[in-house]
């Protein structure tokens, strides 16, 4: 029988099992920083978080109520299976349900659970693989079903695979940001190319570039591991290089140069969470390919002598236009065309 309910879709359950997990006010760093990256996706999110908020202060009011109170008493004092207790507890459902109801009007949104459990570590073996990936231009923040969360960039994917021993995510394009649930019995194993970076309970950054990769990290500890290459015939064990990096670092392998690990400004690397990017003294080159990734009206510089020009400032990733006017009137470049699909800058 219809109700009339509107389904509610994927940012709706997203935002009730992260105001789950905040309520019961047993969030960790990581399990925060990725609660505001999901925010920062877009407004639907934050629309969504606020629905949750509204719909459960609505129902906390209703603790109070003697109708509903009398109901719960009733369907307690009968045997769990027997019919009188069924048909209490289904009234006592119904009342709530159609209350609720009411006070969602005029949101037209009904949540099928305010507060959901984050499944069991014996239930991860039981699940399909799942892949998750963004368009140009589009992020999108995932929150898996151990607690842990995924942002991703522009242009990216994911596969998951969870089992009883480990959680495993094979980055096959793009970027992503990691917030991992503390499961000191099941590492969380990112593989990018030929590495891999394990972590129990942290956040970090891992970028796929054409010939190797990056890793980024804001907190806990990672270990990034590689294939050295085979060990004469006789011995079947392979060498293996690898490197730990602690928060505020950043790793940089390559398939043609030595693994580089390094101090870096991790709020200036994260900046894209938020929509922007950040530059300090950058080549243009580098300014324009970074932009271009984010949208379909690509950035192009019309003479080659623009490429070393130094660059520094907040863009936002979604207007490549502004980032044009700005260097345009900062009188690095000249815009000597612009349309839907390119901008062709020149020197001023």
């Amino acid at each position: 029988m219809s109700v009339g309910v509107r389904p509610y879709g994927l940012a709706e359950q997203e935002a009730s099992a992260w105001f789950a997990r905040e309520r019961r006010g047993e969030m960790s760093g990581t399990e925060r920083l990725a609660l505001q990256a999901w925010l920062a996706a877009g407004p639907t999110h934050q629309r969504a978080y606020q629905d949750v908020e509204h719909v459960w202060q609505q129902l906390e009011c209703l603790r109070g109520d003697l109708a509903i109170a009398n109901l719960r008493r009733q369907a307690s004092r009968r045997r769990r299976w027997s019919r009188p207790g069924i048909a209490a507890g289904v009234a006592a459902c119904a009342a709530m349900f159609f209350l609720t109801q009411a006070l969602l009007t005029p949101r037209s949104r009904v949540y099928a659970s305010v507060a959901p459990e984050i499944i069991s570590g014996e239930d991860l073996g039981t699940l399909p693989p799942r892949t998750y990936r963004t368009e140009t231009g589009e992020q999108r923040a995932i929150m898996l079903v151990d607690g842990s969360a995924i942002t991703l960039d522009t242009d990216s994917e994911v596969r998951v695979v969870f089992s009883k021993k480990r959680r495993l995510v094979d980055l096959t394009r793009g970027q992503a940001f990691f917030a991992v649930a503390h499961d000191r019995t099941r590492p969380f194993i990112v593989s990018a190319g030929v590495e891999r970076v394990m972590a129990v309970g942290t956040a970090f950054d891992v970028r796929l570039e054409h010939d190797g990769l990056s890793v980024t990290l804001r907190e806990g500890r990672v270990r990034i591991e590689a294939p050295e290459g085979q060990s004469p015939q006789s011995d079947s064990t392979a060498r293996v290089k690898a490197a730990d990096l602690v928060p505020g670092s950043k790793l940089r392998t390559s398939q043609h140069a030595a693994w580089q690990v390094a101090r870096t400004d991790v709020t200036r690397e994260l900046s894209w969470l938020h929509h922007q990017l950040v530059f300090d003294n950058a080549r243009l080159d580098a300014v324009v390919a970074e932009m271009n990734r984010y949208s379909s009206t690509k950035i192009v510089l019309g003479d080659p002598a623009l490429a070393g020009v130094q660059v520094g400032g907040v863009f936002g990733v979604d207007d490549p236009g502004s980032v044009a006017d700005a260097l345009a009137q900062y009188g690095l470049v000249r815009i000597a065309d612009s349309t839907a699909a390119r901008i062709t800058l020149l020197p001023p």
